[in-house]
Formats: C-alpha cells, structure tokens, sequence
C-alpha cells in the first residue's frame, strides 16, 4: 500500500503543478500579447479560467492528504486524545458524507452539459469537460477522505490496545 500511495502522491503533485505552470504561462502569454503587441489570444482567457477550475477542485484531495483544510481547533483542546480521534473521525465521515453528495450532484449536472452537447465559445471544447472538475475532485477529495479515516481507525485501535494492557 505505501508503494501505491507514494506513486499517486507524486502524480497528483506532478498534476497540480504541471496544471499551475500551464496556466501561469498561458495568463503570462496573454498579458504579453495584450501589453506589448497590443493584440490579445482570443482563447487564453478561457483555458486559463478553465485550468483554474481544475486546479482548484483537484487540490482538495491534496489539501486534505496536507491537512491544510480549513478547522476549529477549540473543542479539541479540551479533549483527551482519544476524545481528540472520535471527533477528527466523526467529522471526516460527515464530510464523507457531504462528499458523497457533492459527487453525486455534480455527476448529474455535468451529465446533463454533456448531453446537451454545449461547448465553450474561444476553445470550442465541450462544456462539460470543465464541469467534470466537480465530481472528479470531490472523488480524490474521498479517496483522500477514506485514506485518513482509515488511519484514524488505525490510531484508535492502537491508543485503544495500549489502554488495556495497561
């Protein structure tokens, strides 16, 4: 497992940053042609906004593999470390849930653009392929969310034997 989740934690980060260089060429290109040649790229605008849009539903499975989510840490100071483990699971299998949801609902919208065959006006791809950023990162995002709930079982289990041997 930890060989198969190394490799996935590299191509994500290869991705994300592959994805952010892209863009940031792309928008740089454009600020160039439009400040210099005073002529603008009729597609950058579109492929930058869209790159976005991946970058930014991509990283939730990596901001939640880093922790870097957004917390409140007051009601876990006053817990013990047990205490501290019951609730960090609760709240991943609530957010799980809400995941679930998400992945769901942004399937079927994205679904619906697909068959309505609607495509972008500077790219002329079609709309649906920026839509799909939803359900495809919300799906990292819970394989991110299992991967840490599965650990929080680990830990519980382990604080749980070294309690009783006691």
């Amino acid at each position: 497992m930890g060989k198969i989740r190394s490799f996935l934690d590299d191509a994500e980060e290869k991705i994300l940053i592959s994805i952010l260089f892209v863009m940031v060429i792309v928008i740089f290109l454009q600020v160039v042609m439009r400040y210099i040649f005073s002529s603008s790229l009729s597609w950058s605008e579109e492929l930058g906004r869209y790159l976005f849009i991946w970058l930014t539903w991509l990283s939730t499975g990596y901001a939640v593999r880093k922790k870097r989510h957004l917390r409140i840490e007051v009601l876990p100071d006053y817990l013990s470390e047990r205490g501290k483990l019951i609730l960090d699971m609760l709240a991943m299998l609530i957010w799980c849930g809400f995941t679930i949801f998400l992945i769901n609902k942004s399937f079927q919208v994205t679904s619906l653009v697909w068959r309505r065959g609607q495509i972008t006006a500077a790219l002329e791809i079609p709309t649906a392929f920026t839509y799909a950023a939803v359900p495809v990162g919300a799906l990292v995002m819970l394989l991110r969310l299992i991967d840490e709930i599965w650990s929080l079982a680990k830990k519980l289990t382990g604080l749980a034997g070294g309690s009783e041997a006691k």
